[in-house]
C-alpha cells in the first residue's frame, strides 16, 4: 500500500472494519428474519401488528438500519428519518454501522474520483456562453416551479433557502467554467453567506438562549465533520476548504458577543451597546493597522501549504478581511428583525397610495445606491475590488436584495423550488466540488465520458448532487447518534471516536512501515473487523439487550411534524447468534476473494510495468516516486483546443504508486502558472534538455513552433519570459558535453535571481568520446562538486537543482552508423551508471528519469534518441510537480510578490481601510440606534412622506411594542413574563416554534433531510437547530415551528457558506 497516505489508510481501516461488521449484522438480520418467518408460517398465526412494526422499523441492509437511507437527503422527498442517540442495543448498533458503511462508500468514491479516475482529469474550459446558457435554463426551470411558502414573513425560511440556492449555483458554475468575469459578483455572494451566519446564529441564541457545550459541539460537528474526513482522505490542509474555518470562526464571534452578560441581550439597550463595542473591536483588528490580527492568530504559519500559497497567516487574513463586517451586520439585522416586521405590518395597513409612497421612497434610495455601486465599485479590477468588498457588499447590494425581495406580500409568500432544494445542501456541494464535480482541489474536471464535455457535465453533475444530498443526510444522522442532548453522552462518544481514529492511525502506520500490500491489508482489516464483530456480540450479551432503545424513528412526510415512533413497534432483539457460521463465513469468503484478486492485480501491474533503471536517491518518498508511472493508450483524449499535449494523441502518462500526500497530478497551464510564478528557471544541457526547456514553456499554454524550426540555430542558448507582473522566466544554456556542462552549471548557479536549475547530459559524450568513460566520470565529479558548493542567490535562497537523465535509446531507429555504434542502449547504460555511482543523485533536489519517461514510447521516437513533444511534456509535468513538492517542504523558498498593482499593497495588513471602516461603523450605529435595518431609510421615508401627519402613533413602534410581547413569551423580558413553549408572532402571525427549546428546529426546516426535531414531549434528541447557521449548511434554526408559520423573530436560520 505504498501509494496511499497515512490518514487515508487509517480511514480505510476504519471503514473496512465497519464493512465487515455490517456484513455480519446484515446476514444476521436476514437469517433471523427468515427464521422468524418460517416459525410464523408453521404456527399459521399471522400477526398484522408485527408486519406493521417491520415496516415502521426496518433493521439491516436495506430493511432495518436501512431506514436512514429511505429519506432523500436534501430533497425532502419520502419519509424523514430522525436518528436516535447511540445505545447498547442491536437496532442502534446496526443503524450506526449502516450509516457509517454508507459514509465509507461515499468517501471512498470521492477518493477514487480524485486519485484513480476512470479517465485523466480534464482541463476546465472558459466558456461564458455555456455559463449563461445553463444559468438561463435553471432560471426558466425554476420559474416553472413556483411554490407558496408556509409563512409570509420577511426573509422567511423558504426564501433564504432559495437565496442560498441560486448563489451556490452561480458560485459552482463560476468554478466549473473558470468564469473570472463574474469574480466580483461571486465575492458579493460569499459576503451574503457570511452575513447569514451572523443573522442565523444571532436568531438562535436570542430566541433559545442556549449557550451550552452541547450546542457548541453539535454546531462544530455540522460545520466540520465532513471536511475533517476529506482532509484525512485527500491529505489536504484545513485552510484549503476555507469556507468551513471561516464560518466556524464567525460562529464563535457571534457566541463571544452574545454569551457574556446574557441577560443584557434582552434589555432595551444592552445588546445594542454590546454590538457597538464589538464593531469597534472589528474595526481595530481589521481596519486599523495595529497588527492586532497577527497577535491573535500568532499560531498560524507563514510557509506555503496546499490551499495557502502565501502561507496560512496571509490566507486567513485575506479570507477573513474580505467579509469582516458581514457577520456583524447580519447580527444587527437579526436584532432589528422584530422592528422590521412591525414596520412591514404597519406600512402595509396604510392606504395603497401612502403605503407605496413609503415603500417606493425606500426602494428608490436603495436602488440608486446599488446602481452607483454597480457602476463604480463592482467593475473594479479584482485585486482592488477585494479591498472594497467588506465595506460595500452588505451595506448596499445585500440589503437592497432583501428589501426588494420582500417588497410585497406576494413576493414574500412565493419561492422557487429548484433553488430552494439546492439551498439545503450548500455545505456538501461546496466541499464535494473539490473532488467529484471538479477534481485536483477544484482545478480540473472529473471525466467519465471522454470527448463529450456537455454529456460528461450532465452525468457528473447528477452524481455530484446525489452524493452531496446523501452526505448531508449522513452528517445529520450521525450527529444525532453521536451527539445527543446530554453532555456526558456527547463527551463519551467523542472520546470513543477519538480513540478509534487514533487506533486506526496506529494500525495504518504499522501497515505502511511493514510495506503491506493490498492483499495483506485486506486480511488485517478483515481480522480487525471480525474482532469488532466479537466485541459487538459481547457488548450486546452483557447489556442483556432485548431490543428497544436506539431504534430509528421515521417521520411521516416532509416537514409535517408527524412521526412513526419506533418504540411503538416491536423492537429488534438480539438472539446471541451474530457469530454463527452462516453470518460469518460469507464475509470471510468475500474478504478472501478480494485479497486474492488484489494480489493478482498487483502482481499483474508490477509485471507489466517497465522499470529498467532501479535506484534510490532520496529519503523523500515524493521525490523518490515522482517518476513512477507508465504510458497508457487512451485514444481521443485531446478534444478541446489548447489541451496539454501530454494528454492528447493516443498516449497518456499515468502516475502509478505515488503516495497520495505527494499530490502528484497533471497540472493544467493555470496551475503551472501558479506553481512557477515569479520563478527563474534555468535548463542546462544537450538536446534532451533543450526539448525539456520547450516543454516547460508549453506547460504554461504557450505555443512553441520554434522548437522544430530548422531555420533557427539549435545549438545555442534560448530564453523566454512571461509578460505578466510576476515575470516568470525560463532560460536554456547549451552544454552538449560534460566539459561544457561543468562550466555552464557554474554560470547558471551564479545567475541573478535563479531559483531552479535543471542539468543533465551524456549523449554527446558517448557519441564523440567514443567510450571515454573515465573522462565522463571526472566531469560528472566536477559537476557534483559545484552542486554541493552552491550558495544562496541574490534572493537569499539556495537554488534547487534537478538532474535530467538521458532518454532511452531505440537502437533500430538510429539514423547513422556512428550513432548505431556509440549510442546503443548498452553503451549508454554505462554512462548512466557513472552518474548514479557518483552520488550526485543524493545532493540534487530531484531527478527527472528520462528512461522511465520514455519506456513504452518507441513509436514516438523519430531518430532513436529524441521523442515527440508529447513525451517531453511529461518531463515538464514531472518537473513542475517536483517544484510544488519542494515548495511545500520548504526546499524552495517562497517567491517574493511582484510590484503591487494600483490599490494592491499585498501587505498582510494592507486590506483594511480606516476611512471606510469608520463609515461602516457610523451606518451600523444608525441601524442599531434607530432599530431600522435599512440604514434608517424607512424612518426617513415615513418622516418625508408624512408631511407632519405621522401614519401611526410613535408608541406603536416603541421598543416595548415591538419587543415586549416576544420577550415575555420566551420568558426573557427584563420585567419578567411567562415562559411559553413558543413565541407568537407580533401582529398575529403564527407561533415561531424555534423560539423555545420545546419547539425545536429541523435541519431542513419544512424541507426535511435527516435532521432531528426537538419534541415538546421532552424526549432527548439531537438538536437540528444549529441550523441557525445554515447558509452553507442547508439546515438551520427553524425560526418558525416546523411546518407552521413564523413568529416575528423567526429570523430564518441561514448562515454558513461562501465561495
Amino acid at each position: 500500500m505504498e501509494g496511499i497516505q497515512l490518514t487515508a489508510l487509517a480511514l480505510l481501516v476504519l471503514f473496512g472494519a465497519n464493512w465487515v461488521l455490517y456484513g455480519c449484522l446484515w446476514l444476521h438480520e436476514r437469517y433471523s428474519s427468515r427464521t422468524a418467518s418460517a416459525s410464523e408460517d408453521a404456527k399459521q398465526l399471522p400477526d398484522a401488528s408485527a408486519s406493521g412494526s417491520a415496516a415502521a422499523v426496518p433493521a439491516g441492509g436495506g430493511d432495518a438500519s436501512a431506514a436512514a437511507p429511505v429519506a432523500a437527503a436534501g430533497g425532502g422527498h419520502g419519509k424523514k428519518v430522525l436518528s436516535e442517540p447511540l445505545s447498547r442495543t442491536l437496532t442502534s448498533v446496526r443503524a450506526f454501522s449502516w450509516e457509517l458503511s454508507r459514509l465509507g462508500v461515499l468517501i471512498t468514491f470521492a477518493y477514487m474520483c480524485e486519485h484513480h479516475p476512470p479517465f485523466a482529469h480534464g482541463e476546465k474550459a472558459h466558456d461564458m456562453d455555456m455559463f449563461w446558457c445553463v444559468a438561463l435554463m435553471l432560471l426558466v426551470s425554476s420559474a416553472l416551479n413556483v411554490r407558496k411558502s408556509k409563512g409570509g414573513d420577511v426573509l422567511n425560511r423558504e426564501q433564504t433557502e432559495e437565496w442560498k440556492g441560486w448563489m451556490q449555483f452561480m458560485f459552482l458554475m463560476y468554478h466549473y467554467f473558470s468564469a473570472h468575469e463574474v469574480y466580483n459578483s461571486i465575492r458579493v455572494f460569499i459576503t451574503a453567506y457570511v452575513w447569514m451566519t451572523g443573522f442565523g446564529n444571532f436568531s438562535f441564541f436570542y430566541l433559545k438562549g442556549d449557550y451550552g457545550a452541547v450546542r457548541l459541539l453539535q454546531m462544530l460537528w455540522r460545520l466540520n465533520f465532513l471536511v475533517i474526513l476529506l482532509c484525512m482522505a485527500m491529505g489536504n490542509t484545513y485552510i484549503l476548504y476555507y469556507i468551513c474555518p471561516l464560518h466556524t470562526f464567525y460562529f464563535f464571534v457571534v457566541y463571544a458577543i452574545m454569551s457574556p452578560a446574557k441577560s443584557a441581550n434582552y434589555t432595551k439597550n444592552g445588546m445594542r451597546w454590546k454590538l457597538l463595542v464589538a464593531g469597534s473591536i472589528i474595526f481595530c483588528v481589521w481596519d486599523w493597522d495595529l497588527h492586532i490580527f497577527e497577535k491573535i492568530f500568532f499560531f498560524l504559519g507563514r510557509e506555503k501549504v496546499v490551499g495557502a500559497g502565501n502561507g496560512t497567516m496571509w490566507e486567513w487574513y485575506f479570507r477573513t478581511s474580505l467579509d469582516h463586517w458581514s457577520t456583524f451586520l447580519g447580527m444587527i439585522f437579526a436584532l432589528n428583525y422584530p422592528a422590521t416586521a412591525q414596520w412591514v405590518k404597519k406600512i402595509e395597513s396604510l392606504p395603497f397610495g401612502r403605503q407605496w409612497a413609503i415603500k417606493g421612497s425606500v426602494a428608490a434610495v436603495l436602488l440608486s445606491a446599488t446602481a452607483w455601486w454597480a457602476a463604480n465599485i463592482l467593475p473594479l479590477e479584482k485585486l482592488v475590488y477585494n479591498q472594497k468588498n467588506a465595506y460595500f457588499g452588505v451595506a448596499i447590494p445585500v440589503l437592497t436584495y432583501i428589501y426588494v425581495r420582500n417588497l410585497t406580500p406576494l413576493m414574500r409568500t412565493r419561492y422557487l423550488e429548484p433553488l430552494h432544494s439546492l439551498g439545503k445542501i450548500t455545505l456538501e456541494t461546496y466541499l464535494m466540488q473539490h473532488h467529484i464535480w471538479l477534481t485536483s482541489n477544484a482545478k480540473t474536471l472529473l471525466v467519465v465520458v471522454p470527448g463529450s464535455p456537455k454529456l460528461n457535465m450532465v452525468i457528473v453533475t447528477v452524481c455530484y448532487v446525489l452524493v452531496s444530498r446523501e452526505l448531508y443526510r449522513l452528517t445529520m444522522s450521525l450527529r444525532g447518534m453521536c451527539l445527543p442532548d446530554e453532555l456526558s453522552a456527547c463527551l463519551r462518544n467523542l472520546a470513543g471516536i477519538a480513540c478509534t481514529v487514533a487506533a486506526c492511525v496506529a494500525v495504518a502506520k504499522a501497515l505502511l512501515v511493514a510495506g503491506a500490500g493490498p492483499a495483506a491489508c485486506a486480511c488485517i482489516i478483515g481480522a480487525i473487523g471480525f474482532g469488532l464483530v466479537f466485541a459487538v456480540h459481547k457488548l450486546l450479551l452483557d447489556a442483556g439487550s432485548g431490543g428497544g432503545g436506539g431504534d430509528l424513528s421515521i417521520g411521516n412526510g416532509v416537514g409535517s411534524g408527524e412521526e412513526v415512533s419506533a418504540s411503538a413497534s416491536r423492537p429488534a432483539s438480539y438472539d446471541g447468534k451474530l457469530l454463527n457460521a452462516c453470518n460469518v463465513l460469507p464475509v470471510v469468503a468475500t474478504l478472501l476473494a478480494f485479497a486474492c484478486g488484489s494480489a493478482v492485480v498487483s502482481s499483474s501491474q508490477s509485471s507489466t510495468r517497465v522499470d529498467p533503471w532501479h535506484y534510490s536517491y532520496s529519503t523523500d518518498v515524493c521525490v523518490e516516486t515522482v517518476n513512477h508511472g507508465m504510458w497508457k493508450v487512451e485514444a481521443g483524449q485531446c478534444q478541446e483546443p489548447g489541451e496539454a499535449t501530454a494528454y492528447c494523441n493516443s498516449h497518456q502518462w499515468k502516475w502509478v504508486d505515488v503516495p497520495d500526500q505527494c499530490h502528484v497530478h497533471y497540472m493544467p497551464p493555470s496551475e503551472v502558472e501558479e506553481a512557477l510564478k515569479g520563478r527563474n528557471v534555468v535548463v542546462v544541457g544537450d538536446s534532451v534538455n533543450r526539448f525539456v526547456y520547450w516543454a516547460l514553456v508549453r506547460s504554461l499554454g504557450e505555443a512553441t513552433p520554434m522548437a522544430h524550426d530548422t531555420t533557427i540555430e539549435k545549438h545555442s542558448d534560448f530564453s523566454w519570459q512571461a509578460s505578466d507582473d510576476w515575470g516568470t522566466r525560463f532560460s536554456f544554456l547549451w552544454a552538449p558535453e560534460v566539459e561544457d556542462l561543468n562550466e555552464r552549471v557554474a554560470e547558471a548557479l551564479d545567475m541573478s535571481g535563479v531559483d531552479i536549475v535543471l542539468i543533465g547530459g551524456g549523449l554527446w559524450d558517448a557519441l564523440n568520446g567514443e567510450g571515454d568513460l573515465e573522462g565522463y566520470r571526472s566531469g560528472i565529479s566536477s559537476v557534483h562538486n559545484k552542486v554541493i558548493a552552491r550558495t544562496p542567490s541574490d534572493k537569499g535562497v539556495v537554488p534547487a537543482v534537478m538532474w535530467v537523465s538521458m532518454t532511452k535509446v531505440i537502437n533500430e531507429r538510429l539514423l547513422d552508423d556512428k550513432k548505431r555504434e556509440w549510442l546503443t542502449e548498452p553503451k549508454l547504460a554505462a554512462y548512466r551508471g557513472i552518474v548514479e555511482s557518483s552520488g550526485i543523485f543524493h545532493d540534487v533536489d530531484g531527478v527527472i528519469d528520462g528512461v522511465k519517461l520514455t519506456t513504452g514510447q518507441r513509436m514516438e521516437s523519430y531518430d532513436g534518441v529524441h521523442y515527440s513533444d508529447l513525451t517531453y511534456d511529461a518531463f515538464a509535468q514531472v518537473a513542475v510537480n517536483l517544484v510544488t513538492h519542494l515548495e511545500r517542504t520548504g526546499t524552495i523558498g517562497a517567491v517574493d510578490s511582484p510590484p503591487p498593482a494600483a490599490g494592491d499593497t499585498k501587505d498582510i495588513w494592507g486590506m483594511g481601510s480606516k476611512a471606510l471602516g469608520v463609515i461602516v461603523l457610523l451606518l451600523a450605529s444608525v441601524m442599531v440606534l434607530t432599530r431600522d435595518a435599512f440604514h434608517g431609510t424607512v424612518r426617513l421615508a415615513i418622516a418625508v412622506t408624512s408631511f407632519g401627519r405621522p401614519p401611526f402613533d410613535a408608541e406603536s413602534m416603541s421598543w416595548e411594542a415591538t419587543y415586549g410581547n416576544l420577550l415575555r413569551k420566551i420568558g426573557k423580558h427584563p420585567d419578567g413574563g411567562s415562559q411559553l413553549s413558543a413565541p407568537s408572532a407580533i401582529g398575529g402571525t403564527k407561533a415561531a416554534a424555534a423560539a423555545a427549546a420545546a419547539g425545536g428546529s429541523s435541519s431542513g426546516g419544512g424541507s426535511g433531510n435527516g435532521g432531528r426535531r426537538l419534541r415538546e414531549r421532552g424526549r432527548s434528541a439531537n438538536r437540528d437547530d444549529e441550523e441557525a447557521t445554515r447558509s452553507l449548511l442547508g439546515d438551520g434554526v427553524d425560526g418558525g415551528g416546523g411546518s407552521g408559520g413564523r413568529g416575528v423573530l423567526e429570523m430564518t436560520s441561514t448562515g454558513n457558506h461562501a465561495a
